[in-house]
């Protein structure tokens, strides 16, 4: 049995080991700070499993900006309209429901924020081919060893490796990582 003080050391050295990641979250923040600044800040994001919690989790963090920061910005997580993506997994496919659903919104969105501890969910692959041919920025948590999207070229990636594979100490430290961004972006907006 693990003790919670070795799973708390286990998930402080794994903060600690991906410091490198601390210039990419300050980038991160700076950029959803400008996207705040225009006309309609509109984000999106996604996440598969566990991931798409933390998806929706940070959407709603990012909604509080007004509350919070003073500015608006309007964030919805994909995952978060259950019937329609059960809707389109059943009708279409399962890899391309968070894509059909992403069509509807090209005309608004100004940046796309996924999370996936394996980086390999074909579903998440599928939505940011679709961002990529609609030259949607997009921004990806990795985890693991990055997989499938460690390789996709115009895609900003914050990987946080685990030769382990474990899926909630990678998913803890991006929840991490998100609160880390907003308290950022939250500090710009109140500056």
């Amino acid at each position: 049995m693990k003790s919670w003080e070795s799973y708390s050391t286990e998930q402080h050295k794994m903060s600690i080991a991906n410091r490198q990641n601390s210039e990419t979250l300050l980038e991160l923040s700076e950029v959803i700070y400008k996207i705040s600044q225009s006309k309609s800040p509109f984000i999106l994001t996604a996440g598969n499993g566990g991931s798409a919690t933390t998806a929706d989790h940070f959407a709603a963090d990012l909604s509080l900006s007004k509350k919070r920061g003073g500015k608006v910005i309007t964030a919805i997580c994909l995952n978060s309209h259950l019937g329609l993506s059960t809707a389109l997994s059943n009708d279409i496919t399962y890899e391309e429901a968070l894509s059909c659903q992403l069509e509807n919104y090209l005309d608004a969105v100004s940046l796309l924020v996924v999370f996936s501890a394996s980086g390999n969910s074909k579903n998440i692959v599928k939505l940011l081919e679709v961002a990529t041919q609609h030259e949607i920025p997009s921004w990806a948590m990795l985890g693991f060893n990055g997989g499938i999207v460690s390789s996709m070229a115009d895609v900003n990636k914050i990987l946080f490796p685990d030769p382990n594979r474990n899926y909630g100490l990678i998913e803890n430290v991006h929840l991490s990582a998100c609160h880390y961004v907003v308290d950022e972006l939250m500090r710009k907006m109140v500056d």
